[in-house]
């Protein structure tokens, strides 16, 4: 049971980990979450947000901005002749 108190708590560091790299903060911070964080369940998480918190965070803010505009639809309006009456 104490296994599992652990992973629950290593996964709330990593979550906290992964909101400040999401918004800017110092990547000193999320390093530190992410230093005090021994799992085995998630290795791979913990290794790939490691990963982030050393990206430059204008750099990872471009990276989530195009990769939002490429996922997200275009919105276009109705081409429509009639004049809009208000």
């Amino acid at each position: 049971m104490l296994d599992d108190v652990l992973e629950y708590v290593a996964a709330k560091q990593l979550q906290t980990a992964a909101r400040n790299i999401q918004a800017g903060r110092p990547p000193d911070l999320a390093r530190a979450n992410l230093a005090w964080c021994p799992t085995r369940r998630f290795r791979q998480r913990k290794f790939s947000y490691s990963l982030m918190a050393f990206i430059p965070a204008p750099w990872y803010r471009r990276y989530r901005g195009g990769l939002k505009a490429a996922l997200l639809p275009t919105v276009t309006e109705p081409s429509d002749s009639r004049p809009r009456q208000h």
